[in-house]
Parts: C-alpha cells; sequence; structure tokens
C-alpha cells in the first residue's frame, strides 16, 4: 500500500492522508469528478457538477447521501469542498495532487470533523484502498467496502 503518511487530531477534528499513485494527475483527477470513476470508489453521484459553486449529492450507501459545495476547483491540482451527511455536523475536505518522480501523491485533508475522526482516517484510507485499485485496472467491488474497513481499522 502506498500509504505516505496519515494523522488525525481530535482537537481540531482534522484527518489528513497522503497516498502515492503510479497515475498521471489526469487519471486522479478523472477518477475524484468522474461519474463512472467515483462509483467505483467513493459513491455515486446523483446529482451537480465539480464546478465552483455548484453543489454535488454523493450517494455512500442506498438512501445514505452526501451533499457538497464546491469550493475550489483547479483540475489536475486540486479539489475543496463542503461535506455533510444527514446525521452529522458540516465539514469541510480536500483533495491536493501533487507531481513526483514517475508518479503523484494525493493528500486527502478533511477538517472540522467533530465526533467521527478515528472512523473518518479509517473510512478515508479504505476509500483510498478503492481509488488505487481502481487506477491500477483491478477495481474492489463497493459491496466489499465494510469488510475491509474492519480490516484496516483491525490491522496493527
Amino acid at each position: 500500500m502506498p500509504l505516505l503518511r496519515k494523522s488525525f487530531d481530535v482537537p481540531s477534528g482534522t484527518v489528513c492522508l497522503q497516498w502515492t499513485l503510479d497515475a498521471s494527475s489526469g487519471l486522479i483527477w478523472r477518477a475524484l469528478t468522474g461519474i463512472e470513476p467515483l462509483q467505483r470508489w467513493l459513491g455515486t453521484l446523483l446529482s451537480g457538477t465539480f464546478s465552483i459553486g455548484s453543489n454535488v449529492e454523493i450517494e455512500h450507501a442506498q438512501d445514505y447521501v452526501c451533499t457538497s459545495r464546491i469550493i475550489s476547483c483547479k483540475p489536475g491540482q486540486s479539489l475543496e469542498m463542503t461535506w455533510k451527511f444527514p446525521d452529522e455536523d458540516p465539514s469541510q475536505v480536500s483533495f491536493t495532487i501533487e507531481s513526483t518522480a514517475g508518479s503523484q501523491i494525493l493528500t486527502v485533508r478533511h477538517i472540522g470533523l467533530t465526533k467521527e475522526v478515528g472512523e473518518y482516517l479509517t473510512g478515508w484510507q479504505t476509500h483510498l484502498l478503492y481509488l488505487e485499485d481502481f487506477l491500477n485496472g483491478t477495481p474492489r467491488p463497493m459491496s466489499d467496502f465494510w469488510g475491509e474497513y474492519e480490516r484496516v481499522k483491525n490491522a496493527p
């Protein structure tokens, strides 16, 4: 697994992961914002577009929808948006793609979380495993997500 770094801070409600991906920034961007790729690692885009000011709805499980507003969008470089599930306080997530020698570093930073900080760290790590496998041409079935989540959560 190309996880470079992961951290969380409960008092500030922050989760941060850095992941090395062997794909172009364009392919990673397409996976972050494309309708088909998005459903292979995060959820089903129900409405909206990934453009500044747009509202986006992503269904993560049946009838469990996250509503976001796009704050910043620089194709191939960064995406920042609000994040709100019906049973959670609003928060904010950002994705940044940086080129390194022969690969890309994807940084996911989620801020403004309340009691869910540890769960979000495990959740984003699991989602990034799915993203990596999708980009490598070996997508995982989303039906296995919660089993993989438990494996990541219980790993040493």
